[in-house]
């Protein structure tokens, strides 16, 4: 216990250090958001599963219900309640939010948390909703975040049901990161390979991995990370990847630490004898790997919940 006590000090402290020199010298490497999520890691061993994953569905729920009453009153402008898509000429809602892929990473979030909280007497109809939540969100946002999270989660806890697929989902869980975080780099560093593979993607993903290449060869990557003033909505340059938008802007520490968080977060799930909890996780990094809003409070809420305390947890406390 006492080894445990000096590892959650000595990460508290690096992260504070990270943190407070991010301020000092104005560079993106850690966020206030990304750094409260630290924090509540640190403490969350004190905190019930249950009752986390309960407070966290109630609050992301009435915040949810709030922005779509805001949204159907009319207090939000109307222009930012939809985006073009110029490809196409369809139009992608976002219900009052301020993107239709917030929208969509929202929807996943309080999906995830309806199931997550879910029991014996109430599973069959929580999935059910969450099924009904994830078809309507992803055909108004067309949020392909949402829609790679949702059906990976789907086919994990389909294939769960087969004891020997479930094994193997958890005794490997901890390698995707690793994976998502090396494809996510890999693909958009070689789109220009020539492969007719990444142009097929690239068409499927709504340009993604055109836009991705062209801003690698804008920044190099940093170790402490950079200001990217040439990424957003100014210049139109989206960096929908997760991985890439950390190593790029908050450079390479910071991605590692978050990789390592990534997988020791599916290590505790394991622990924590939640096989449902294992597979939101794999399902949200394998979708930001089209996506980046990583940096939402409502979605650090599930991996802090891999860090809090269950009664039937495997193994020790950490």
């Amino acid at each position: 216990m006492k080894y445990q006590n000096y590892i959650r000090i000595s990460v508290f402290i690096l992260i504070s250090l990270i943190y407070v020199s991010s301020l000092y010298f104005k560079t993106p490497m850690l966020n206030v958001n990304s750094y409260l999520m630290f924090l509540f890691i640190l403490n969350a061993k004190f905190v019930d599963y249950d009752y986390f994953a309960n407070v966290s569905l109630i609050v992301i729920g009435f915040t949810f219900v709030i922005v779509l009453f805001m949204f159907f009153i009319g207090i939000f402008p109307p222009e930012n309640n939809a985006v073009l898509v110029s490809q196409t000429g369809t139009l992608r809602y976002s219900l009052g939010f301020m993107h239709p892929n917030t929208l969509g990473i929202f929807a996943f979030s309080f999906c995830s948390f309806l199931v997550l909280s879910a029991d014996k007497s109430n599973f069959k109809l929580r999935y059910l909703l969450a099924l009904i939540i994830f078809i309507i969100i992803s055909y108004i946002s067309a949020s392909r975040g949402l829609e790679v999270s949702g059906i990976i989660l789907i086919i994990l806890l389909i294939i769960g049901k087969i004891n020997f697929l479930k094994n193997c989902i958890l005794k490997l869980s901890y390698l995707v990161p690793l994976m998502c975080a090396f494809l996510a780099l890999y693909i958009p560093i070689n789109y220009d390979s020539g492969n007719a593979l990444y142009y097929s993607l690239n068409n499927n993903l709504s340009g993604r991995l055109y836009l991705q290449n062209f801003i690698l060869k804008l920044y190099n990557f940093k170790i402490f990370g950079q200001q990217t003033p040439l990424i957003g909505s100014s210049t139109g340059l989206w960096l929908d990847n997760a991985y890439l938008k950390i190593i790029v802007s908050n450079g390479i520490l910071i991605a590692f630490i978050f990789i390592v968080l990534f997988m020791y977060a599916c290590i505790r799930s394991i622990k924590l004898n939640k096989y449902v909890l294992c597979c939101v996780i794999i399902a949200l990094i394998c979708g930001e790997m089209v996506e980046s809003q990583l940096d939402n409070a409502f979605v650090y809420a599930i991996f802090v919940l891999a860090f809090t305390y269950n009664k039937n947890m495997i193994g020790e406390i950490g």
